[in-house]
């Protein structure tokens, strides 16, 4: 039962670090505007999540909360690929608020690096709402969701 579990962390480990990065061509290839968007909307998100019961099953329906992981970042990577910016934009921060919470406590050793990635990923899209923040990011994912 051991040995079937880390395999299984290993595949979504693999699979999280694949989807990651679809998301960072979908973060890069938005307009600077958009970005700034993104990041005020990835705030929110993580806002919503940290003040949920279960952060690791963010966006994940009520009926799956049950399962290891929850499904919120398969319904944010199916969001990537609509025609509209505004759903593209509302899945990506889906997926980064549903991944980081998922992979904040995960034991998995080939974890590490994908946390790492996805902590970069997030310190960008921060960085780039400085501007509507007044120079200064006012969460901080390496550390905690909110400052």
């Amino acid at each position: 039962m051991h040995l079937f579990r880390r395999m299984a962390e290993l595949a979504r480990c693999r699979r999280l670090a694949q989807q990651l990065y679809e998301i960072e061509d979908t973060i890069e290839a938005l307009p600077a505007g958009l970005q700034v968007s993104l990041s005020e909307l990835v705030h929110r998100e993580m806002r919503r999540a940290e003040r949920s019961p279960h952060p690791h099953l963010y966006g994940t329906p009520p009926e799956q909360l049950h399962h290891t992981w929850g499904t919120g970042t398969d319904i944010g990577f199916s969001r990537i690929y609509s025609d509209s910016a505004q759903v593209r934009m509302r899945g990506v921060a889906l997926w980064l608020t549903a991944a980081y919470y998922e992979l904040r406590n995960s034991h998995e050793r080939n974890a590490e690096a994908l946390q790492r990635r996805l902590c970069t990923a997030l310190r960008r899209v921060a960085e780039r709402g400085l501007p509507e923040r007044g120079g200064h990011i006012e969460w901080d994912p390496g550390r905690s969701a909110l400052a």
